[in-house]
């Protein structure tokens, strides 16, 4: 770090900040449809547990999903895809909704977890960026 930055300079950069991150947020009204309703149902309406998994950054973006989910009193937990294809499927029951977190959509892990899934427990539901949109399997 810049050891020469005065106090009024990091004031300034962190309201520079400020206002990039609260322009991203302001950004994401305009995002809300009926798949963010949709999604809520899903998780609304799960007897079971979500099941949030995710790879790379998605990952630790889907890991404080499911924190923030279990702290606020959904039964929830993170299950990385390539431990969900060396058994960790078998915590996953038919009552539990799967959430996929990609930025892509396209992972070799999440797809082998989708077709593992689809075969015991039902259908996954995707959350990506690509689509912009919540899949509903």
């Amino acid at each position: 770090m810049n050891e020469k930055l005065t106090e009024a300079d990091l004031l300034e950069l962190a309201g520079e900040v400020l206002d990039i991150e609260s322009r991203a947020v302001a950004a994401l009204h305009s995002r809300l449809d009926g798949t963010f309703a949709a999604a809520c149902r899903l998780c609304l309406q799960t007897v079971g547990r979500v099941v949030v998994t995710g790879m790379g950054k998605s990952g630790h973006v889907g890991n404080k999903i499911a924190a923030t989910l279990a702290s606020t009193g959904t039964p929830s937990f993170f299950m990385h895809p390539a431990e969900a294809s060396h058994g960790d499927l078998g915590m996953i029951t038919a009552q539990d909704l799967i959430l996929a977190v990609s930025y892509s959509g396209e992972t070799d892990e999440r797809d082998h977890h989708d077709t593992s899934s689809r075969q015991t427990h039902g259908s996954p539901h995707d959350l990506d960026d690509r689509k912009r949109a919540f899949d509903a399997g």
